[in-house]
């Protein structure tokens, strides 16, 4: 479980972090006193929990909220603040919780256990991103490919959910706007090869799907915002935001799908 705390005094982040150390010791805890590197830290490792002040320096806390939800829908934020006034607009981020300073030991323990999202690290060891830009996340850590192509590759597969692709139909999402793709066979080659054995290096070769010149993706093996999204739910409603794979044309296609089952939520 990795548990981030922002503020800009310096006492109270120290406190913050402390406390937090003891009652989650098992937990990987990181303070940071402004904003930018924390949303890093959140681009770069899938963080679970954050404990917000909202009277900033360099940012409001409700923006940072919205910023760091962008990294992980999932997200608990939890603002820890001298401040009422903003606890409506807080919840309207479906926050998990606000806790009004000081954070005491009491208060922080009753926030943690009562989260909005369930904290399960050992259930899945795939974590995949969806809404906003794809991002494939293995134990924590973004999964780098030899080829942009092959993220693609696995992006297409994620989006069909569990259905089977075949590899014409995949070279013809990628280069949708070529007359000729029969160049691109050879090339997709690689992109199957990069694909496997990065999966196999982890030990999770299983999850990608091969049948006769098909592929797709194992769903029950990962975790994905766009399949808890469509499972419904309260806290499912809070996952999309009107982006989906936002670096690929293609998957424009999907987004009036997704807002039209939103609305019915």
């Amino acid at each position: 479980m990795r548990i981030i705390a922002i503020d800009d005094e310096s006492i109270a982040l120290k406190g913050m972090t402390e406390t937090l150390n003891k009652i989650c010791p098992d937990a990987e805890i990181t303070g940071f006193s402004t904003v930018e590197p924390a949303i890093l830290y959140a681009k770069e490792n899938r963080v679970d929990i954050a404990f917000c002040d909202i009277e900033m320096f360099d940012v409001n806390g409700i923006d940072l909220a919205k910023m760091l939800k962008e990294t992980n829908p999932r997200i608990n934020i939890i603002f820890s603040t001298g401040y009422r006034e903003y606890m409506e607009e807080a919840f309207e981020l479906y926050c998990s919780g606000y806790i009004l300073k000081p954070a005491t030991e009491e208060k922080i323990r009753s926030q943690l256990d009562n989260l909005r999202f369930e904290v399960d690290d050992d259930k899945y060891r795939i974590k995949i991103k969806t809404f906003g830009d794809f991002e494939v996340f293995i134990d924590g850590t973004p999964v780098k490919f030899n080829y942009s192509k092959t993220k693609e590759f696995l992006a297409i597969l994620v989006d069909r959910e569990g259905k089977m692709c075949t590899v014409g139909n995949v070279i013809s999402i990628m280069w949708e706007d070529e007359d000729d793709i029969s160049d691109h066979t050879s090339y997709m080659r690689n992109l199957q090869a990069d694909l496997f054995k990065v999966f196999k290096n982890y030990g999770l070769e299983k999850v990608i799907i091969k049948q006769k010149g098909a592929y797709g993706i194992d769903t029950s093996q990962v975790e994905c915002d766009l399949y808890e999204f469509k499972k419904g739910g309260v806290a499912a409603k809070t996952l999309f935001s009107g982006e989906y794979m936002s670096q690929y044309s293609w998957a424009e296609e999907k987004i009036p799908i997704l807002e039209e089952i939103k609305c019915s939520m």
